[in-house]
């Protein structure tokens, strides 16, 4: 199950779909987005009395410190020798990725 982040465009079409008096059924179908999410959007709107869209809140949390690519590059170093140490993988990673 993939935690996909809601777009302002997704939300824009499900409170349009839900204005136009469409079924939650026939909203899941048309957007692809789950019944909760859809269920939730549709709760907030009408709560904030439709005078704006229901907006993401912050993410909390420390912010990733390495990039996803950094992540591929260091599994393919450890998938192609499992008995690579840290400092090898320190070295070869430069080689990979561009430093700042």
């Amino acid at each position: 199950m993939s935690r996909r982040q809601t777009t302002k465009e997704d939300v824009r079409a499900i409170i349009a779909l839900f204005n136009m008096g469409h079924t939650m059924k026939e909203i899941l179908n048309e957007t692809a987005i789950c019944f909760h999410s859809v269920k939730r959007l549709n709760k907030e709107y009408r709560y904030i009395g439709r005078r704006s869209l229901p907006i993401a809140k912050p993410k909390t949390g420390r912010p990733k410190i390495i990039t996803h690519r950094t992540v591929d590059v260091v599994n393919r170093l450890v998938n192609s020798q499992p008995s690579i140490t840290v400092k090898e993988i320190n070295r070869n990673i430069l080689q990979h990725i561009s430093c700042l």
